[in-house]
């Protein structure tokens, strides 16, 4: 039954509104008008560049028809490096439309530092200027490292305070602090992104607990078996915590708790359930399991060999670092193989060979950072992370790549000596330089007086191979 009729209407609040004038809080009409006439011009070279290509391509498409393959192939070729370069200024005309739309947002919202438009400007301004423009951007860096790192911080403490806090209300929460700290526009929408996640993930686990309400029930969807011994769950704001007293049950997750359906586990990850069976795995963290709705959400433990160590520190922040990945990594797609033929000299080969292993490095990169601020997170020094990377163990994470004679075969027509020459230099002597520099960094902030979570909150934000040179921004004079 309705019974609105029966309501009487209350009458509408007064509403008082402060009304500032346009120029207050809008950017000159000439510098809209500047932006947009910029953002027209890219815009309308990129639509040319396209057109450009597409219509080689159809010249090409003209040209190949009755030729032998061979000669197709020559064309291909010669043709390959155009077509890069081209995609290459496409990409970067789009990038520099993205920049200058920001700039123009950035106006409206006030005082923001914006760290690649500065640098812009710094070198195209006159050059007796820049010496006082550069350590004016120096001052500006660190601040504005410090309140990312700020930022992360209070998203991260207001989760944890209040892990029930609605999407709506951590994203006021998220925009309060993003305002003290002047970030830009984009700045604000990755802060507004993390809170979506959060909010997923945390959705997610719900979900799959009210699926498998007890830690038995969750333990053999995940594990494909009967836990043998007592199996404990506890609930973090982005993971699932369980804890297994029976080794047994701690090697069958290991072995099966990424399996999909019918999979059976491959050889090397029998292999490591048997090391976590004898004890010498501790615990882990999942990035992918056979419920997708934990994904990144499971932590387990080994609770029959652990003692009174915690790995929940260690284990969470691989949650926490996850959750945060997600939002800020840009998908680089697969790495192409090395045009190595195109070439002209071998010299131009060693280049091509030594970028593509670069690339086909930066899994490793990511995962050794990632690492990297789990054991920050847990208590170690740096040059003590360096060691457990760099022993052998199970943190050797290119393995696959220094030993691949796929790896050696793409580099023809080069050499298989100057093959394995390089990927020494790019899989050995670069990769343990760059963790040197890494637990350097973080000991030198750590011995300046940064906390541990003000470490792990401003190098989140930097890839590893940056760690160096943003340590010396925050403790440049």
């Amino acid at each position: 039954m309705n019974n609105s009729e029966n309501v009487e209407s209350a009458p509408p609040a007064e509403v008082t509104l402060e009304v500032k004038p346009a120029e207050e809080i809008l950017p000159k009409e000439e510098t809209i008008a500047e932006a947009e006439a910029e953002i027209e011009k890219d815009l309308d070279e990129g639509n040319n560049v396209v057109i450009e290509g597409l219509t080689r391509f159809e010249r090409l498409g003209e040209s190949v028809k009755g030729l032998s393959s061979e000669m197709i192939n020559i064309l291909k070729s010669e043709y390959a490096e155009k077509m890069d370069a081209l995609h290459e200024k496409i990409h970067h005309l789009m990038d520099a439309t993205s920049e200058r739309i920001d700039d123009v947002v950035d106006s409206v919202f006030g005082d923001v530092f914006r760290p690649k438009a500065e640098l812009r400007r710094i070198s195209r301004a006159p050059k007796g200027e820049r010496r006082e423009m550069l350590a004016l951007f120096k001052a500006n860096l660190k601040e504005h490292l410090d309140g990312m790192s700020r930022l992360q911080t209070a998203i991260i403490e207001q989760i944890r305070e209040n892990p029930e806090m609605s999407g709506e209300e951590l994203k006021q929460k998220i925009e309060g602090e993003a305002d003290e700290l002047h970030m830009s526009h984009r700045e604000k929408i990755t802060a507004r992104k993390l809170a979506d996640a959060y909010i997923e993930k945390r959705t997610n686990i719900k979900t799959a607990l009210e699926k498998y309400p007890s830690a038995e029930e969750l333990f053999r969807a995940l594990a494909k078996s009967e836990p043998k011994g007592n199996i404990e769950i506890v609930v973090h704001p982005v993971s699932v915590y369980l804890k297994c007293e029976n080794p047994d049950d701690f090697a069958e997750l290991y072995k099966n708790i990424n399996l999909s359906e019918g999979e059976e586990p491959s050889g090397l990850q029998k292999a490591f359930a048997e090391v976590a069976r004898v004890g010498l795995t501790l615990g882990a963290s999942v990035r992918e399991t056979t419920e997708p709705l934990l994904n990144g959400a499971i932590i387990m433990e080994n609770s029959s060999v652990i003692g009174d160590r915690s790995i929940l520190e260690h284990e969470e922040q691989h949650s926490i670092y996850d959750l945060f990945h997600t939002v800020l990594s840009k998908d680089s797609g697969e790495v192409k193989p090395p045009d190595m033929w195109s070439a002209r000299n071998d010299h131009e080969r060693e280049k091509i060979f030594r970028a593509y292993s670069r690339e086909m490095r930066r899994d490793a990169d990511e995962t050794a950072k990632n690492e990297f601020l789990a054991y920050t997170k847990e208590g170690f020094d740096g040059e003590e992370v360096v060691g457990k990377l760099t022993n052998g163990s199970s943190y050797d994470f290119l393995w696959h790549l220094r030993n691949s004679r796929f790896e050696i075969w793409r580099a023809e027509p080069l050499s298989k000596e100057k093959a394995k020459e390089l990927m020494k230099e790019v899989y050995e002597t670069e990769y343990v330089s760059t963790l040197n520099d890494a637990g350097s960094a973080i000991d030198r902030l750590k011995n300046a007086g940064y906390t541990i979570d003000k470490i792990i909150a401003v190098l989140t934000y930097e890839p590893i191979t940056r760690w160096k040179k943003t340590a010396e921004h925050l403790l440049s004079e």
